[in-house]
């Protein structure tokens, strides 16, 4: 994150120095190139993969992770689905997204925010199996989200009073 500061402080410096001078030729490319860097910038800072805590950077193999509700999916006939954001692996602090798939004959619907603990197996996402068909998995990759996780009654519990965001109430 320093880099990225230093990157953002040079920018800023050329395009104070770019206006300073009269009749600047160099004003134009200055601009654009520094549009370019700092849609990049965002789009690094963005991806969950970028940083050293993201749970595939972790062992997270059988061990308890705190997951928070993050938005309710359109559900199937078998499975409600929500995507997740990992909060913790085994307390330490984690990040990153995931589909989890919850047996809908067994639980209740789970609401945004709600933070749950499970230790899940992660899965990945099924590519379509006709050409032409809808990718799910790339559409899902587009927000972040690369595996899944299938949770049955009794391998999951709810956490009570979770905080709340806007999107949440």
């Amino acid at each position: 994150s320093f880099k990225i500061f230093i990157v953002i402080f040079s920018l800023l410096i050329l395009l104070f120095l770019s206006k300073q001078i009269p009749n600047n030729k160099f004003s134009p490319p200055i601009l654009t190139v520094s549009f370019i860097i700092i849609g990049y910038i965002a789009a690094h800072i963005k991806n969950p993969k970028n940083y050293n805590n993201y749970y595939k950077k972790q062992n997270s193999v059988g061990k308890v992770i705190t997951i928070q509700i993050k938005e309710k999916l359109k559900s199937t006939t078998f499975h409600q689905k929500y995507i997740g954001k990992i909060i913790a692996i085994n307390s330490f602090s984690s990040t990153g997204n995931i589909l989890l798939s919850i047996e809908k004959k067994y639980s209740q619907t789970l609401n945004i925010d709600q933070l749950i603990v499970a230790k899940p197996d992660f899965k990945l996402i099924s590519p379509p199996l006709n050409p032409y068909q809808f990718d799910y998995r790339n559409y899902l990759a587009k927000k972040h989200v690369y595996e899944q996780v299938l949770l049955r009654k009794g391998e999951f519990e709810v956490i009570e009073k979770p905080k709340h965001t806007l999107k949440g109430f």
